[in-house]
């Protein structure tokens, strides 16, 4: 999504187990609140570049993920400097809310549903073990996502079911713990993060924080002109918070400034 070479960037993009065609190898997929894939990734960066500062951009459940993630122990021991998180959902219930909307659960949920399931029914060799604390059969055959982390997610994390996963998944309640800047992008009429329960208080209340909320962009979207098929708003938005925290000194802890950023 951005031009990493003109911005003296390095990329790396850190996708959740069995999306973008990857395969699983166990059956352990992610959610939202875990953050021990991320720790992973970002850990073993910093090994390898340990003088090269860490930028990340997140997207959807990526930042509720990114949240989480910054505001742990792991995370202050690593080069993560900065965070944009765009289109995230705070409040899980909110969420739950609004996706259940008959035009939501039309156009979105059953979208995203059809997605996990596809993964999941992509490894189902995976699945067939009876230890396992969820049943393949009585997965498969959710028709919200609530019932899918209900029978599927919480049980993989250790949840007792949806509604304990969903009140530990609230990324808004890890606001007020962000140490480093953070860019939070979101749209009024995004159905995934309806405004009602958007972090406007912690926001306010932590110096580390801003916010841009646009009219319209919807979940991720931010499209501009008749044919919008080239860099939109948000790349520019993204790039300009990036050489923001580059060329200021946000990220500059001395003299000697590495040349290569991820």
């Amino acid at each position: 999504m951005l031009n990493g070479h003109s911005n003296k960037c390095r990329t790396l993009v850190f996708n959740n187990r069995g999306c973008a065609h990857s395969t699983l190898l166990t059956p352990r997929m992610y959610s939202g609140s875990n953050t021990e894939d991320m720790s992973l990734a970002v850990n073993t960066l910093t090994e390898r570049y340990p003088n090269a500062p860490i930028i990340i951009v997140a997207v959807s459940l990526g930042g509720m993920i990114t949240t989480h993630y910054v505001t742990s122990n792991e995370a202050s021991r690593s080069n993560v400097k900065a965070a944009c998180i765009v289109s995230s959902p705070w409040n899980s219930f909110g969420t739950y809310e609004s996706i259940n909307r008959p035009i939501n659960h039309m156009v979105y949920q059953r979208y995203l549903l059809g997605k996990l399931k596809g993964i999941v029914s992509n490894h189902k060799h995976l699945y067939q073990n009876k230890r396992l604390p969820f049943n393949y059969r009585q997965i498969m055959k959710s028709e919200t996502l609530w019932e899918w982390d209900d029978r599927f997610t919480s049980k993989m994390f250790g949840f007792k079911d949806w509604k304990e996963y969903y009140t530990d998944g609230h990324s808004f309640k890890k606001l007020p713990y962000v140490e480093i800047p953070m860019l939070i992008i979101n749209a009024e009429d995004d159905p995934l993060s309806p405004m009602d329960y958007l972090p406007f208080v912690e926001v306010q209340e932590n110096p580390n924080l801003a916010m841009i909320l646009t009219k319209t962009g919807g979940h991720i979207g931010f499209l501009e002109g008749w044919l919008p098929n080239g860099p939109t708003w948000l790349n520019r938005a993204v790039e300009d918070f990036i050489r923001l925290m580059i060329f200021t000194d946000f990220l500059k802890s001395s003299e000697d400034v590495p040349s290569d950023y991820y």
